[in-house]
């Protein structure tokens, strides 16, 4: 990963995966960056450290691809993450 990058901006860490966006599982990058809109927030879903993450992602409203993202973790994820994570536990 890049210092100053993007991907640094937005607090995503080297050996994150981003397993779902907006609610929908997401297999490479450019599914991710297709569900992303810019101004309108989605929760990713990230697995970091055996953990999985759900971050509420807000994109500059100017943001284009590699434009810096600020994301906020959400402290009460949504329904939506939690059945996602319970889903991705086996449980």
């Amino acid at each position: 990963m890049l210092r100053g990058g993007a991907a640094e901006a937005a607090g995503i860490a080297a050996g994150d995966e981003i397993l779902a966006v907006a609610g929908w599982r997401v297999r490479r990058l450019d599914d991710a960056l297709r569900l992303l809109v810019p101004g309108r927030a989605a929760e990713l879903l990230v697995s970091r450290d055996q953990r999985v993450m759900a971050l509420n992602l807000v994109l500059p409203a100017e943001a284009g691809i590699g434009a810096p993202v600020n994301p906020v973790a959400d402290a009460k994820p949504g329904k939506t993450a939690l059945a996602l994570r319970e889903a991705w536990l086996g449980r």
